[in-house]
Order: structure tokens, then sequence, then C-alpha cells
């Protein structure tokens, strides 16, 4: 006899928040080695939140192609502040996937 999987529908799931660019948040710097060597391109970091909004993991899904691109996006997101996922109104431990993008074009 088959096993049912039980989905609760009626519990909300918020995933973890965050504002890129403010204080908690910084953008990267973009490394002047890289400027210098017009390195560009959109790196992926995912990263594990824990239920206190702190990155308890992170690691490049997708590399820029750049490794300068891929650790400056790495070493800024890990001390990056979430505000916590959400499952109804318990804190939860949540995987997040963040585009970093670093263009030499100011647009």
């Amino acid at each position: 006899e088959p096993i049912e999987e039980i989905v609760d529908n009626d519990i909300s799931y918020t995933p973890p928040l965050y504002s890129y660019g403010s204080v908690n948040n910084p953008v990267p710097k973009y490394p002047k080695l890289a400027i210098r060597k017009k390195h560009q391109g959109k790196v992926i970091v995912c990263v594990d939140v824990s239920t206190n909004g702190l990155v308890s993991s992170a690691s490049i899904c997708n590399s820029s192609g750049s490794n300068l691109l891929d650790r400056a996006a790495l070493k800024t997101i890990r001390y990056w502040k979430f505000e916590a996922a959400k499952k109804g109104n318990e804190f939860v431990i949540a995987k997040i996937q963040i585009p970093i993008i670093f263009s030499l074009n100011k647009s």
C-alpha cells in the first residue's frame, strides 16, 4: 500500500527576505584586478539561511567564469543578514539563490 505524502496547504511559507544594497546586505565590491582584466559576469550564490537570519553556509552554484568575481560575491554574502524564512508562525531553515551581476557598463 503506497504511503501518502501529507501536505498542509493551510500553513503559509515565506522565503528568506533581503534588501540588496542595504546596510545588512551590501553590494559586493568589484575587485580592482577584475576591472583591469575587464572581467564581467553573473554569479549565483546558494545560501543556507538559519532560523535567526544569518548565513549558515554559502557556495557558488553558478560561476561568473571569473574566480575573482565569484570570490568577491561569496566573501560579501557570507556576512549578509536576512529576515528568516517562516512556515506559519515558526522560523525555518531555508535555501536561497542570490544573483550578483558584475558589469563594467554603468547603467
